[in-house]
């Protein structure tokens, strides 16, 4: 098993775009954060957090949304959708997904941070 990368297969594989930030959720215990996207196939989701440095521990699920006159809610969708990986760096934690649909879709990602 080789250790090296092979750069251009990183090239489909890029963040869609600069951090989104995290917001604390009201009344959870510990330190708990929420964060929104949209997104299809497999990539890079960076997520800027100031809690979250190298040595955290990041726990994280993600759930397909919908809009509803309360806002957004959990929606059981047909779409597969998963985490893959969580790196946690300095200021945030870089989420490697998987939405498996073939148009892009909303979804939120609840993660805990020790």
């Amino acid at each position: 098993m080789s250790d090296t990368v092979d750069e251009s297969a990183l090239d489909f594989m890029q963040a869609p775009g600069a951090p989104v930030a995290d917001a604390p959720v009201a009344g959870s215990s510990g330190i708990t954060r929420v964060v929104y996207g949209v997104g299809r196939g497999q990539f890079w989701f960076p997520v800027a957090s100031p809690v979250v440095n190298p040595d955290s521990t990041v726990t994280a699920s993600i759930t397909q949304i919908t809009f509803t006159s309360t806002g957004r809610v959990p929606y059981a969708g047909y779409a597969r959708m998963q985490i893959s990986n969580v790196v946690p760096i300095s200021g945030g934690v870089v989420f490697w997904l998987n939405v498996d649909w073939v148009s892009d879709l909303p979804f939120r990602i609840n993660f805990q941070v020790g």
